[in-house]
């Protein structure tokens, strides 16, 4: 088995999955065992990154993580992406009972930066088209807007699901031009 790598997204330079020195305001996420980049895309000002599962694709996967970076999005509060996210599944998920609902899971400040997460879930009838489960992860930086989704196809068991939401806790964002915010050194990485 190989050890997890570290993803990190810096907010001013499109992602750098190197490690590199930390600079300015950064997304720090681990990709998990077992995963990998399948796409990276930048249109406009939001950078994105698909992971999936390893001999899964981004055409045909059963689980998922795509990371948000909204570059320069400044003004937007985690409790209004909220909003947006449940106006585009509901929209996407039409009829299907639930759909329409977020489920609060946590909400507070990381490393002084507001976050909330929570899950929404579209659950198909048999022959309808694929259903998604979905736990998110939003975080309001100074600099940019973070949004992480943790989705399957398949709706997981009760101690999978807390095991993605514990993932989901451990994302933070650290910033090096500001002390009580800072970067781990790079010998602390991956600790």
């Amino acid at each position: 088995m190989r050890a997890s790598k570290l993803v990190c997204f810096v907010a001013l330079a499109f992602p750098a999955i190197a490690l590199a020195q930390f600079k300015d305001e950064n997304l720090l996420q681990k990709l998990p065992l077992g995963y990998k980049i399948a796409m990276q895309t930048r249109n406009g000002n939001t950078a994105t990154t698909q992971m999936v599962p390893e001999g899964e694709s981004i055409n045909g996967w059963t689980e998922t993580i795509a990371v948000n970076v909204f570059l320069g999005q400044k003004t937007a509060t985690v409790e209004q992406f909220q909003q947006f996210s449940l106006g585009r599944w509901a929209s996407g998920c039409p009829g299907v009972v639930g759909a329409n609902e977020i489920r609060p899971i946590s909400k507070g400040t990381d490393n002084g930066y507001p976050y909330a997460i929570w899950s929404l879930s579209c659950k198909r009838p048999t022959g309808t088209g694929p259903s998604e489960f979905a736990w998110f992860k939003a975080i309001k930086g100074n600099d940019s807007f973070y949004v992480i989704q943790r989705s399957s196809r398949v709706e997981p068991p009760t101690e999978q699901a807390a095991q993605w939401v514990r993932y989901l806790e451990k994302l933070s964002v650290c910033d090096t031009r500001l002390a009580d915010r800072a970067c781990p050194s790079l010998d602390d990485v991956g600790k």
